[in-house]
């Protein structure tokens, strides 16, 4: 009973953080008079939500196991740090930084050679994105260390059920 205690308040403090960020970027939106984006935007909200609660229903928790603490907490931050330098360099203007915008130039090139833009839209981020936000640090993760299963990449628990 503790430990379904704990797991709702885990809940309940993601809820009491990312409720309002919401309702705060949603009202955003309506002032700057994007009214159609803001309802879309909510109706996606409501389908998605119905959508976890489904999952959560048709799922049971997995049996606890005992969670392996990392054995170096240095590589563990040096990891850390690696993620938050990727965050940083996609979260700016990539043709601004040396070596990374030559690299994410060369991806959108191949993706707008490669894929028809009928399909995907913009075909060079359909290249681009997945290689900057995947690819690059899933491998950098691995190199430093980390584990597929650490990184969510292991056996899912009832997948053709949800």
């Amino acid at each position: 009973m503790d430990k379904t205690h704990n797991q709702n308040a885990e809940w309940r403090t993601i809820l009491w953080i990312s409720i309002p960020i919401y309702l705060i970027a949603l009202a955003y939106l309506i002032l700057l008079g994007q009214v159609t984006a803001a309802i879309l935007w909510f109706a996606s909200a409501v389908y998605q939500t119905l959508l976890e609660f489904l999952a959560a229903r048709i799922t049971k928790p997995l049996p606890s196991q005992d969670v392996e603490r990392p054995q170096n907490k240095t590589i563990l931050w040096a990891q850390i740090a690696v993620i938050a330098v990727l965050i940083l360099l996609t979260g700016w203007d990539s043709r601004a930084i040396p070596l990374w915008g030559d690299m994410v130039a060369w991806f959108i090139k191949l993706g707008e050679s490669v894929l028809p833009v009928k399909w995907f839209g913009g075909p060079g981020n359909a290249v681009a994105n997945p290689i900057k936000y995947f690819v690059i640090p899933f491998i950098l993760l691995l190199i430093m260390g980390a584990k597929p299963k650490e990184l969510g990449l292991g056996e899912g628990h009832k997948v053709w059920q949800v």
